[in-house]
């Protein structure tokens, strides 16, 4: 179904012509599941928080999070800070929590100078587009998640469940039926069940409502996991899809579900100013990367839990059952000492990330330091481990406090 879009007035009271249009975008939603409000004036964060306000019922803080996210303003965040070289893969907001927004709103006040988007599609035109039986077999057994977090994978806990303690954790785990396993230095990995489809409680349709795309292995950058994997095995990748059971979700259903989604996309591009309005039961949306700067806020409203839609959800009741061969354990420490001194060593680790940052001027700080990420540092220690054949630990390597010792320490 194609986006609906209202033309505003900048010149004119926002809040009066949002009033006015009410029943419009409520219709709209209703049919196309989103609605983008062009010409609305906004510049900053607070207004469109107050502008917000005229859309919404109740904002709803940001838990059990997906996403690396920045509070702008009261309710109003950052969409995401995922890099901007990273594709986000069409998902429904939080679709495999307990409790989620039916709506999701996005502001964009910078446009990007190249690309971008954020693409939209219409989750009863990607049920339709599914192949039945494997409709069926998502209906009958739902999805489960099993994620990461610790220093060298995934988002640290506190900030994905916003909570200082593990007590709280674990009892924020028994509220949102959320199976814990705490791993080594601080680590954590979750595992949740949730259904694939849903009933739309208020269009009767039933839609596409889950994040087995998005949160899939195989939406992981390619090298990137396969880097992971030689560093912490299929067991301990950032995120991971199942069925219900615990059955892995192939690539080549993987494929099928993402061919359904793009069948499915459609892109605009974003306006300053411009204000989209997302039924986030009716329609997914992801982003492309882009080049330059790029501003775009989020708000989500009015929540929903699985109970309003008839749904009893439990525990994971089944393990998952991780690729094995795949998996690989890595010992910390090095292989082969490379036949190059320590100097020449080192200038070839500084010269992986010239363009990113000058890592040869700063090799007595942490990689964290200067601006190296987990990602980068798996894709760093891959490098390193494929280049000279050694085997060094990510989590040894993140938790140094000096790169150049890190690296001397286990070559002498």
């Amino acid at each position: 179904m194609a986006m609906h879009q209202i033309n505003l007035q900048s010149h004119e009271d926002l809040s009066r012509q949002l009033d006015l249009h009410q029943c419009d975008i409520s219709r709209a939603l209703q049919a196309d599941g989103a609605v983008l409000l062009r010409g609305t004036g906004v510049r900053q964060a607070c207004d469109f928080a107050q502008a917000g306000q005229k859309l919404v019922g109740t904002w709803m803080p940001y838990q059990d999070r997906a996403s690396k996210r920045t509070t702008v303003d009261g309710p109003i965040l950052t969409s995401t800070d995922t890099p901007a070289g990273f594709t986000i893969p069409q998902h429904c907001e939080s679709a495999f929590t307990h409790r989620w927004p039916s709506k999701i709103l996005f502001c964009c006040t910078v446009p990007a100078e190249q690309g971008g988007a954020t693409p939209i599609a219409d989750t009863r035109d990607i049920l339709a587009a599914l192949d039945p039986a494997l409709v069926e077999q998502f209906r009958r057994l739902g999805v489960m998640y099993v994620r990461n977090f610790s220093a060298g994978v995934g988002m640290d806990w506190r900030d994905v469940f916003q909570v200082q303690t593990r007590e709280q954790l674990e009892a924020y785990a028994v509220e949102a039926k959320i199976a814990l396993e705490w791993l080594p230095d601080d680590g954590v990995r979750t595992s949740q069940v949730r259904p694939a489809t849903i009933v739309h409680p208020v269009t009767a349709d039933e839609v596409w409502f889950n994040h087995a795309l998005a949160l899939s292995q195989y939406a992981l950058d390619d090298t990137l996991r396969e880097h992971l994997k030689r560093q912490v095995g299929s067991a301990g990748l950032p995120h991971n899809t199942f069925f219900g059971d615990g059955t892995p979700i192939s690539f080549e259903q993987y494929q099928h579900i993402l061919a359904a989604h793009d069948q499915h996309t459609q892109r605009f591009d974003w306006q300053a100013g411009d204000i989209l309005v997302l039924d986030n039961m009716l329609s997914t949306h992801g982003r492309d990367p882009f080049g330059g700067d790029r501003v775009v806020l989020a708000g989500l409203a009015d929540p929903l839990m699985w109970a309003d839609a008839g749904w009893t959800v439990g525990m994971p009741q089944h393990p998952p059952q991780f690729e094995t061969a795949a998996a690989a354990e890595t010992s910390g420490s090095p292989g082969v000492v490379p036949a190059v001194d320590i100097d020449t060593f080192l200038s070839w680790v500084a010269g992986q990330y010239t363009d990113s940052f000058d890592l040869e001027a700063n090799l007595a700080c942490s990689f964290v330091d200067v601006g190296g990420d987990s990602v980068m540092a798996v894709e760093l220690l891959d490098a390193v481990n494929e280049e000279f054949d050694l085997d060094y630990s990510l989590d040894d390597f993140l938790d140094s406090a000096n790169v150049k010792d890190f690296f001397t320490a286990l070559l002498a």
